[in-house]
């Protein structure tokens, strides 16, 4: 059974580059905010790949294309105007959003993304003596030019603060700041990244410098800003034994699936949610069972048949690939992850999003 139908999809997911000027120390692309991967390929989406593999008749009929990703900012690809303006070329109603840390490109690239999409969230957690400590490498200063260059412009901004001790009590501050700026929201973030990707929490999360020498710890907020998912953790464990033994047993539902959205990563895979693909890469994967699982199911199809950038977007959904993933939900042979993210018991996700609206006003 095809639990994904191209006629259907509502929403794209595209991580237009893995690349990225930052380096958060809770994200899979670099070792606790030092040194980047060395296994992580780069790779960009060009109009040309864009235009031959995301045809007319699959974005007239989509509801919304969001541009973030999970290695990488979509700033960084340098086609990305050129994207925008391709995909309101052919559904004028199919609506843009981008999700950036926004300490990036020039005032002319912001004029333009101001007329061609319909949101762009800026990933602000902080202010200017804090931001930098989550947001690494990345200029405040900048950040709120580029911001004030596109809301100036017509463009809809979009701030999201992920809380953590050293922030929280900035959150009304930054607010103030926000709505004076002309953002139309402000989103507080209850983080659910103190879980770990191999399902550890771990309270006092250290930030390492390139050469792997700790410089300080994130830690998270007070129980006021804390995930409320984070108390189900103790429950779990008392009755699974363990979060991996949680994430192997209990009852997935997917809540992308359930909502008609994909996610597409720079390299052209597909995966239901980019959850799935941070799975891929990292010295803390390298011989973690859902990565073994993904990489032995790429290899049995061939890694090409799991990639828009070589099969239609509608073989791949009605192909192994995604029959293997999906099937893997009740079954034995599934990845932890997806119980983890989507099981019946622990909703972070959930929880971390609860209050953030344009993550979900494409749904009817």
């Amino acid at each position: 059974m095809n639990l994904y139908e191209v006629k259907k999809l509502k929403s794209i997911e595209v991580e237009l580059s893995s690349n990225c000027n930052a380096a958060c120390p809770q994200c899979p692309r670099n070792n606790f905010g030092g040194e980047t991967l060395s296994t992580l390929p780069i790779q960009n989406w060009t109009l040309q790949q864009f235009k031959q593999h995301f045809d007319s008749s699959l974005i007239r009929s989509l509801q919304e294309f969001y541009f973030c990703g999970t290695y990488g900012d979509p700033l960084m690809c340098k086609d990305i105007v050129e994207i925008c303006k391709y995909v309101k070329s052919v559904n004028e109603k199919c609506r843009i959003g981008i999700h950036t840390n926004g300490s990036l490109r020039d005032k002319e690239t912001w004029l333009q993304l101001a007329k061609h999409t319909d949101f762009v969230a800026f990933a602000i957690d902080g202010l200017a003596d804090t931001n930098h400590l989550y947001r690494r490498h990345t200029s405040f200063d900048k950040i709120l030019f580029n911001a004030h260059t596109f809301i100036k412009a017509g463009g809809t901004a979009k701030w999201d603060f992920i809380v953590f001790k050293h922030n929280q009590h900035q959150i009304e501050q930054a607010r103030q700041l926000a709505f004076l700026n002309g953002f139309e929201e402000f989103n507080s973030k209850k983080t659910s990244r103190f879980l770990s990707r191999t399902h550890e929490y771990i309270h006092k999360w250290p930030v390492k410098n390139k050469q792997g020498q700790i410089e300080y710890a994130l830690e998270p907020p007070s129980d006021e800003f804390l995930n409320p998912s984070y108390a189900d953790l103790i429950n779990i464990t008392n009755e699974y034994g363990t979060i991996s033994n949680y994430g192997m047993n209990v009852e997935v539902s997917c809540w992308q699936m359930a909502r008609q959205k994909l996610y597409v990563s720079a390299d052209g895979l597909v995966f239901p949610c980019g959850w799935l693909h941070d799975r891929m890469y990292g010295p803390d994967m390298e011989n973690h069972r859902d990565r073994l699982k993904i990489f032995e199911m790429l290899s049995r199809i061939g890694r090409h048949k799991a990639s828009i950038k070589h099969t239609p977007l509608k073989d791949i959904l009605e192909g192994e690939w995604m029959q293997m993933l999906t099937d893997s939900w009740t079954n034995e042979d599934r990845m932890e992850r997806c119980g983890i993210q989507c099981g019946a018991h622990l909703k972070l996700l959930q929880f971390q999003n609860a209050d953030i609206d344009y993550r979900d006003q494409n749904e009817t």
